[in-house]
């Protein structure tokens, strides 16, 4: 007897294997025909509810869902964020500061630099780790420049002639450097 009460009599002869898998087929889709159950509450059909906004001093509709979009936006740009230097990071980190400081100025003195130069200058000194983008001429934005040191980054900028580097940790989503664009 199935769920709903019917009585299922299969009788087939097997002749063949198409027949066994046709009868076997008829078999399960009778077994399985009284197995599901109609929901007796509203939560088995579902309906989209929007997403609103919250405003100061001001209800939320019943029909929404509320959220803050200055939090949204705090967390979206939470991979630029710095991570803090681990406590016996920071002498280390100032001794290659001021390696790289020295090398990148002695560079750009002699004409601007690009990503591929200061890694030039900077992979001799057993930096391989250095991330960029731009160039150092004023009219091109400047060369971001991120070199991890081990316990932190050595990152910062060069405009023109001038060299303007800080020690930090590296940055949430990875590297020494935000992703260009974002």
């Amino acid at each position: 007897m199935t769920p709903g009460g019917v009585d299922i009599v299969v009788a087939v002869r097997f002749a063949g294997p198409v027949k066994a898998v046709a009868a076997l087929s008829l078999l399960a889709v009778a077994c399985l025909a009284g197995c599901g159950t109609t929901a007796a509450d509203g939560r088995a059909g579902s309906s989209a509810t929007g997403a609103c906004p919250s405003v100061h001093d001001q209800p939320m509709p019943d029909d929404c869902v509320g959220y803050d979009p200055d939090a949204g936006m705090r967390a979206n740009d939470a991979y630029r964020e710095r991570s803090v230097l681990p406590p016996g990071g920071r002498g280390e980190a100032v001794e290659h500061h001021a390696r790289i400081v020295a090398a990148l100025t002695e560079a750009v003195a002699a004409g601007p630099l690009t990503v591929d130069d200061a890694r030039a200058v900077l992979e001799p000194l057993g930096y391989d780790s250095v991330q960029g983008h731009g160039s150092s001429e004023v009219s091109m934005g400047g060369l971001s420049i991120g070199v991890d040191v081990g316990t932190g980054c050595v990152y910062g900028e060069i405009r023109d002639t001038e060299v303007t580097l800080d020690i930090g940790g590296g940055i949430v989503d990875g590297g020494c450097l935000p992703a260009v664009g974002n």
